[in-house]
């Protein structure tokens, strides 16, 4: 006879399924204490009880309650839409002729060989607006850049053009009417995807839902899934999310898409971060980690597809073991991500001639929008600012590298504009 089972030892099954590796679940028992947490779906055993399951998605969040009287399984991955600028299916912000309007420009951008670079400039108005939204591609010089293709509809504009590849730059307002900038990155081969949704809302979360850019070689795909799960990995990564598991590393590592590349990049080396500062704690921990291994063959990889002048390439290789290249930077523009800029700008302490006090000047004004870098136009009286506190400090410490070294990560100025007011220049 089977030896009989004590009801205070019976555990139950519990199943939360999100629909992306980029989801975070939490089982709060009836205490409001943190039993269970998971990235991705949430798969575990628990005393009988009730309990609830929160499921965040890079800015959309959901809960549920659940009588744990018996295995339960939910899934609340219809509750998970990210908000995107992108018209793709799946979003909070999906609108079929919008998407219709996208998807025949794209297809319609010709002008070049298959090896020719393409941008796609797509502006969205979520609530009816008589007047456009003033969004334009300029240049490194900053002309504008002709756009012989062009689509309008009721709530959607849009152009697009073969290019030279290179750095571009995306001029729009943002709250309060302020002109703002933003690099865009065109690469030959692919076509550069720029959304722009005219929504009103002011803060910080504008950053995470107004732009949004892709890439993609056979044009825009409302319905694909690799586009919504680079804007999962967008939209978490201007939340800094601690993402960062297997389960997505295995999809970097079988996407060739660049933005999924850069974004996905960005997230592993965030949880590195919390690793490296993370103290013991009763609390359950996300099961998540930073595999250096898959990291380097990652950038390795958007070395190959973006070029190793990319600017958002060369801040991330200066997080791989060993010397940098020689044939790294100065980069000709400020990267596309807020996080590259960090890097790169903390790198120059090392390597001052990999930011230039001319791309630093242009990016000087930098706005609390991520993930992108996002700086205001009209910027030269910071920039003047910053140069005479530099000028002072270095007046009164002398020749003190720790002194240069601090006023880099403090001000977020690169060294190569420290050293130039240093007074044994």
């Amino acid at each position: 006879m089977a030896p009989s089972t004590s009801p205070e030892l019976r555990t139950v099954r519990v199943v939360v399924r999100t629909g992306s590796p980029l989801a975070e679940v939490f089982l709060i028992d009836h205490a409001f204490a943190l039993v269970r947490r998971s990235v991705g779906d949430l798969d575990t055993t628990v005393d009988p009880g009730v309990y609830k399951a929160k499921a965040k998605l890079a800015d959309a969040e959901t809960e549920r309650l659940l009588l744990c009287d018996e295995d339960r399984e939910i899934d609340l991955s219809e509750e998970l839409r990210v908000a995107s600028p992108a018209p793709l299916s799946g979003t909070t912000r999906e609108r079929s002729m919008d998407a219709g309007l996208t998807r025949n420009l794209s297809a319609s951008i010709r002008g070049g060989p298959s090896s020719a670079a393409e941008v796609l400039l797509v502006t969205r108005r979520w609530t009816p607006s008589p007047v456009s939204l003033d969004a334009s591609l300029h240049d490194s010089s900053g002309l504008l850049v002709p756009f012989p293709t062009t689509a309008e509809g009721p709530a959607a504009d849009g152009a697009g053009s073969a290019v030279d590849a290179g750095s571009y730059f995306l001029r729009w307002h943002g709250a309060g009417d302020v002109a703002v900038e933003q690099t865009i990155q065109a690469t030959a081969g692919w076509q550069t995807q720029v959304f722009v949704l005219d929504e009103p809302g002011e803060g910080s979360g504008l950053g995470a839902t107004r732009v949004s850019v892709q890439m993609s070689r056979a044009g825009f795909d409302p319905a694909s899934a690799e586009l919504r799960r680079a804007e999962e990995a967008r939209t978490a990564l201007a939340e800094e999310r601690k993402i960062s598991s297997p389960a997505l590393e295995d999809i970097l590592e079988r996407s060739d898409n660049p933005m999924l590349g850069l974004f996905g990049a960005h997230l592993m080396l965030l949880t590195r971060e919390t690793a490296q500062r993370r103290s013991p704690s009763a609390r359950p921990q996300a099961p998540v980690r930073f595999d250096a291994a898959r990291f380097e063959r990652l950038v390795m990889r958007l070395q190959s597809v973006l070029g190793l002048d990319h600017p958002d390439v060369v801040a991330l290789t200066t997080q791989l073991p060993g010397p940098l290249p020689t044939s790294l930077g100065p980069i000709s523009a400020p990267p596309m991500l807020w996080r590259s800029w960090l890097l790169l700008v903390e790198a120059s302490n090392d390597t001052p001639m990999l930011v230039s006090p001319s791309v630093w000047r242009r990016a000087v004004g930098s706005l609390p929008l991520r993930p992108f870098l996002i700086w205001m136009t009209d910027a030269a009286d910071s920039a003047d600012r910053l140069e005479r506190v530099i000028a002072r400090a270095l007046e009164l410490e002398g020749p003190n590298t720790d002194v240069r070294r601090q006023l880099t990560s403090r001000l977020l100025v690169p060294r190569s504009v420290v050293d130039s007011f240093a007074p044994d220049r």
